[in-house]
């Protein structure tokens, strides 16, 4: 993938089911130059916040910064190069929806991340107040890319395979969200019959998560679509992973200096010898005087700098504490993730087995080496 591609937008879903574990192997896998937006569901939060890393900026739920100790099921991650002037947070007053409004050019792309509980659609709700407040005329025009991502916990013949068409969500339950997709003619990016979660209690795959969009944003994707191999440790969800043609802003990356890694004593040296060359200290009577003395100083310094102060290499994404060892752990679960996904139709596959071990193995190697680096 090609970062410095200003015509296209790449989002990375996922439902988390509240694990660090997971959310640790999603912060090392989605690497910041291929991805411009996270949206997560049920994230890790602790007392002080999330985990995430310097390449991200997290935009948490209008509620959190009133009420961090209620549940928060809806963060967005938004990559650090694309400048804070070109976005803002749309706010929710509901610790289950957050928005980001993201301007590009002539056009601008609403993207909502929510999180609909299994008892209630209190954020399918507040989506539609918002909509109704932004479109009054149920109309979205086409300069606006509007898209809906999230875990709706609803099912329906829609988007839900035939065979579960035991799980179909009452009518009651499915309303608002129907109505939402029928008002605003919001249509599945996401193709039907692409399950995004398996139970971790009887393995069976369903679809709970879904993106919608407007029909003229429905044009831009060139794709939506899961990816069964970049499923992290002690999740049952899938990760959705679209890209639009749509053009958006980024910031190129200036190197910087590493002060920190300056030899001193060398620095020292090299500064004094140059200045030994200067004109003698004395007073100075004048303006133009002081400003030749000034630029003496200050080209002395500049180039002493660009001698001895070496340049920053670029932040690696991943933790400090991350192996290579991880990263082939990661290799083989990722494999053998898209091989129980292909034999989902088996329940018996050894596929199936392989998989939870190396799934399990892996988390606890994420564990240790992470409890191991912050110890010694």
């Amino acid at each position: 993938m090609n970062r410095t591609d200003p015509t296209q937008l790449r989002i990375w879903q996922q439902n988390l089911n509240k694990s660090l574990t997971a959310q640790l192997h999603l912060i090392n896998t989605a690497r910041p130059h291929d991805w411009d937006v996270l949206v997560l569901q049920e994230p890790w939060i602790g007392h002080a916040g999330t985990r995430s890393s310097p390449h991200w900026r997290v935009l948490y739920p209008n509620t959190h910064f009133a009420d961090n100790s209620k549940t928060q099921r809806s963060l967005l991650f938004v990559n650090t190069n694309i400048p804070t002037n070109s976005y803002e947070q749309i706010q929710f007053d509901n610790a289950d929806v957050t928005g980001v409004r993201i301007a590009q050019d002539t056009r601008t792309t609403i993207l909502i991340n929510v999180y609909n509980d299994c008892n209630h659609n209190k954020s399918i709700d507040s989506v539609g107040e918002f909509l109704e407040r932004e479109f009054s005329d149920d109309h979205v025009p086409d300069d606006i890319n509007l898209i809906i991502a999230g875990d709706f916990n609803r099912h329906h013949s829609w988007w839900e395979e035939d065979r579960n068409a035991h799980l179909t969500s009452s009518e009651v339950s499915l309303r608002p969200l129907l109505d939402l997709v029928y008002r605003f003619d919001l249509r599945m990016a996401l193709p039907p019959g692409r399950p995004t979660l398996q139970a971790l209690s009887t393995g069976n795959w369903t679809r709970p998560d879904n993106v919608w969009c407007t029909s003229h944003t429905l044009d831009l994707f060139t794709r939506c679509d899961t990816d069964p191999g970049l499923r992290g440790p002690n999740t049952d969800h899938v990760p959705i992973l679209s890209v639009l043609n749509t053009p958006i802003t980024r910031n190129e990356k200036t190197p910087t200096r590493n002060f920190r890694a300056t030899d001193w004593t060398e620095f020292s040296a090299h500064l004094d010898a140059i200045l030994s060359n200067a004109p003698e200290p004395r007073r100075l009577s004048s303006n133009e005087e002081f400003q030749a003395a000034l630029n003496i100083i200050s080209a002395s310094i500049k180039s002493t700098i660009e001698i001895h102060v070496p340049m920053s290499k670029p932040l690696p994404h991943t933790k400090r504490w991350w192996t290579q060892e991880l990263s082939n752990m990661r290799k083989r679960k990722n494999r053998l993730s898209r091989e129980s996904y292909r034999w989902r139709g088996l329940p018996d596959h050894p596929s199936h087995q392989q998989h939870r071990d190396a799934s399990k193995e892996y988390a606890a190697l994420i564990e240790k080496t992470k409890r191991t680096h912050w110890e010694e």
